[in-house]
């Protein structure tokens, strides 16, 4: 997909409270929510694709040409692509949560996850397994793209850090084929002779990571939402 091709009549949740709910307008509000968790989705997914035009732009036989306008664009892009993931999923898990009848309203993916043990209700979700996973990633201590937008405990995820004005730091590195590839600092850290080293990612790879996982969660909040509805 490139920026030429995203289509905005194509959204995520598509426009199917118009063809179960035509004429219940109580029901039918419950789906704005996913229409708009729907503009979210293109808006990462738009961010996705200009941090790789950019990054292309900006690579002349392999090396990357460092600039404040460049570094500017993309800081950007990814704050904004995390902010995006994050609301996306949000305004999603709301809108199940509104069609399940929940009270109150659980309106953060984050809470949910975090408290995936402590409710009954919870466990009757389709594919209920997948999210217990990914509390699982979430909490284990290798680096996982879950914690670049959602916080566990005291500790910040990355949307949480950009958003309260910390900078996304960058570092370039030549690889031994003699290209050089743009890393970003996740904000993660892992103990080495008790020493604490920043783990970094390429800006590509963390990325894709990010958007991948994000699809992956409203895939399945999507398929949660089609059973509801066709149940009714």
């Amino acid at each position: 997909m490139t920026v030429k091709n995203i289509n905005p009549q194509q959204f995520f949740f598509s426009n199917f409270h118009l063809i179960y709910y035509p004429e219940d307008q109580e029901k039918r509000k419950y789906f704005y929510t996913f229409h708009n968790s729907s503009c979210k989705h293109l808006q990462y997914h738009y961010c996705k694709n200009r941090i790789f035009d950019l990054i292309e732009q900006n690579t002349i036989d392999g090396e990357i040409i460092l600039s404040i306008t460049f570094e500017t664009a993309l800081c950007t892009y990814i704050e904004s692509l995390l902010v995006n993931c994050r609301t996306s999923v949000d305004l999603a898990i709301k809108g199940l949560f509104l069609l399940t009848k929940s009270n109150p309203v659980l309106d953060s993916f984050a809470k949910f996850i975090n408290d995936i043990d402590k409710h009954e209700s919870y466990s009757k979700l389709y594919s209920f397994d997948y999210f217990q996973k990914l509390k699982d990633e979430l909490y284990k201590d290798e680096f996982s793209w879950t914690r670049a937008l959602f916080r566990i405990k005291s500790n910040k995820s990355m949307r949480d850090k950009v958003v309260h004005n910390q900078q996304i730091k960058f570092e370039s590195i030549w690889s031994i084929e003699e290209n050089q590839f743009l890393y970003i600092d996740t904000g993660e850290y892992k103990i080495k002779n008790e020493s604490h080293i920043p783990i970094i990612k390429t800006v590509e790879s963390y990325v894709t990571d990010i958007v991948n996982g994000t699809d992956g969660i409203l895939n399945i909040i999507k398929d949660n939402v089609y059973k509801i509805t066709d149940q009714n």
